[in-house]
């Protein structure tokens, strides 16, 4: 679930939120006929005050949680117990899956997960940081849009900021990903898998 509006959580009230969380789980669920147990914020605006929201819902897992140094969107929320591999959220029943970022310096944080900075980094610097990641890390969250894989979908019209974030080198994505992919199973074992096959 990615919620109903896509609004930042953090501009909503709780039951704004509750609601917003809730409406898209029941109507996924009810268009698919199985259980939605995985959520991320829009904009990987995470808040606190979502996991009691998860919990209620019977969710297992979140993925809102993106330490990018690059969009002043993302929470700035801090987890005591951080790791980039999965971790269970202090005093809950959620799994966070944070999104893959490298290190670059104390304060530098490089997002190497896709969307708009998938779509901008050359496909050979993608592949050197996601590499140099995985020396440290155990597992790479990767996230991509409907709209960086589908040219057929139709373009909206907005400012020519937000066309650029959002359309940038959509033609090419799609056999970027894959060369990233080719090229990472090429180089070591990876086990590629759906979320309900983890183990949580």
């Amino acid at each position: 679930s990615h919620g109903s509006s896509h609004k930042l959580l953090y501009e909503l009230s709780l039951s704004e939120m509750d609601s917003d969380i809730s409406d898209s789980k029941r109507f996924l669920e009810d268009t698919i006929q199985s259980e939605i147990y995985g959520y991320r914020a829009p904009c990987f605006s995470f808040s606190e005050k979502l996991i009691p929201i998860l919990e209620k819902y019977k969710f297992k897992y979140d993925s809102s949680y993106n330490c990018s140094s690059f969009n002043n969107r993302y929470s700035s929320y801090k987890f005591n117990n951080f790791t980039f591999d999965p971790f269970l959220i202090e005093n809950s029943n959620i799994t966070e899956f944070p999104l893959s970022n490298i290190r670059l310096s104390k304060n530098l944080n490089f997002p190497i997960s896709g969307g708009g900075m998938g779509r901008l980094t050359p496909r050979k610097i993608w592949l050197y940081l996601c590499k140099k990641y995985l020396i440290k890390n155990r597992n790479l969250v990767f996230y991509l849009h409907p709209w960086e894989i589908d040219n057929q979908l139709p373009i909206i019209f907005t400012s020519p900021k937000k066309m650029f974030a959002t359309y940038y080198n959509t033609s090419n994505f799609l056999n970027k990903f894959q060369f990233l992919i080719d090229n990472l199973n090429a180089n070591y074992k990876i086990n590629w898998m759906r979320m309900k096959e983890f183990k949580m």
